[in-house]
């Protein structure tokens, strides 16, 4: 790949990237369908969450999908889970401004496509925000695998005993009759009123499998220098979003 081909891929990518955040609604509750759950709210629901899926046989309606998946028993406390903390974005107001300039031959930001580094200083949280939730985390015994560059979400990793006593859940373990077996929380996750602030929810806690259409139109050719989705996914690390439901 020539460098002009390869800065034309990194601009592209911060391009798709931006418009993810932007038009996807990465920290909107409604863009995640059930792997996030935002923190509760004082009267015991959800603020805004989806809540938990799968916490019995019956609960994703139907007399069929009932009979295709079983609730087995609680998840092993002493088994690993992965999943995101997805973090605020304090700057939304201005990243709203900047999407919709970016567009705009008018505007001082037309065509000023960032890299994720300055994507997180100019929109994410400050380091020392972000340090304060990687404190809450480890104190619990939960171990950070990764920070991302945009400062959208923590990549994190703890045993399912110490992930229920962080979150006020239970992980339960079922099966699924084509897709086997996976686990998701018994209840909405709960975010201390102190973490409020930075963090909007937690991602991928609930595994349970998402019916996808059979059919999908191909992909129409794409340029010399161009991206298919998959090599913005790649390059940006968009596919975790992907795993947890924001596809849009």
């Amino acid at each position: 790949m020539s460098q002009s081909q390869g800065r034309q891929r990194r601009t592209v990518a911060a391009a798709a990237f931006a418009a993810v955040v932007g038009l996807g609604g990465v920290v909107a509750a409604s863009a995640w369908s059930r792997p996030i759950a935002q923190p509760e709210a004082a009267d015991g629901g959800s603020a805004g969450s989806t809540g938990a899926a799968g916490g019995t046989a019956g609960s994703t309606g139907g007399g069929a999908m009932r009979e295709a998946r079983m609730h087995v028993g609680a998840t092993d406390p002493e088994s690993t889970v992965r999943f995101e903390v997805v973090l605020k974005v304090p700057g939304r107001a201005e990243l709203d401004r900047f999407l919709a300039g970016l567009t705009d031959p008018a505007s001082p930001e037309f065509r000023h496509y960032l890299h994720p580094d300055e994507f997180g200083a100019r929109f994410g949280l400050s380091d020392a925000q972000i340090g304060r939730v990687e404190a809450w985390l480890q104190g619990a015994g939960i171990e950070i695998v990764g920070r991302d560059r945009e400062r959208t979400h923590l990549r994190v990793r703890g045993t399912v005993a110490r992930v229920n006593a962080l979150l006020s859940v239970q992980l339960q373990d079922h099966i699924d009759a084509t897709y086997g077996a996976y686990h998701a929380p018994d209840r909405a996750p709960r975010i201390p009123t102190a973490m409020r602030d930075a963090v909007e929810g937690v991602a991928g806690l609930d595994t349970t499998p998402q019916m996808r259409p059979m059919f999908r139109p191909p992909l129409a050719d794409v340029p010399i220098g161009g991206l298919k989705p998959n090599d913005v996914a790649l390059a940006y690390d968009i596919a975790p979003l992907r795993a947890a439901g924001l596809d849009g």
